[in-house]
């Protein structure tokens, strides 16, 4: 899971904690040695014959939860926007950088660039090709100095890497799906 995603969850978890937090129903008890000041809503309004500490009384008993949504009679809850759906793709890519870094990286380059006598992989003609079935091939069995991964990377980890690499530096091109690196086994 992408940290982007995790922080997005803890972001929505905070809100709807906000929320139950500041419910109507979820108002402090006030204890009769104090004197409350009286806080409305906008849309709320308190009968003159209601005292500050009936105002302030919750409504919910301990065993109840307080509930976030509103009824006709209160006022409405603040609309939460809501976080985009993660794109799986956004998953992929990035599962595939951290193979990448791991398998990778030492021999093409951290930005694709190539080390040494190995081949740049940002802007290669292979990697970027519409059809990948031979950079998946490249991947699987190797070739030249390129050690082969079949042994060492399952199906969606080779899609994963090669997601990334189709799609890193200047690289566009269409995410490698596990069953197209399974049909080149």
């Amino acid at each position: 899971m992408s940290h982007k995603f995790q922080l997005c969850r803890l972001t929505v978890v905070i809100l709807i904690l906000a929320l139950v937090a500041c419910a109507p129903n979820a108002a402090p008890e006030v204890t009769p040695t104090e004197e409350p000041t009286p806080t409305m809503t906008p849309t709320e309004e308190v009968a003159p014959t209601t005292t500050p500490t009936e105002a302030l009384t919750p409504t919910a008993t301990p065993t109840e939860a307080p509930t976030p949504t509103a009824t006709p009679t209160e006022a409405p809850t603040p609309a939460v926007e809501a976080s985009p759906t993660p794109d799986p793709d956004d998953e992929i890519i990035a599962m595939g950088e951290t193979l990448y870094l791991a398998n990778c990286a030492d021999c093409h380059g951290a930005g694709g660039q190539g080390v040494g006598g190995f081949p740049p992989l940002d802007g290669s003609p292979v990697v970027t090709a519409e059809d990948p079935s031979a950079a998946i091939r490249q991947v699987l069995f190797g070739g030249g100095p390129m050690p082969a991964f079949q042994n060492v990377l399952d199906n969606e980890e080779i899609a994963a890497v090669l997601s990334y690499v189709r799609n890193a530096w200047t690289n566009d091109a269409p995410i490698v799906e596990p069953e197209q690196v399974e049909q080149e086994r």
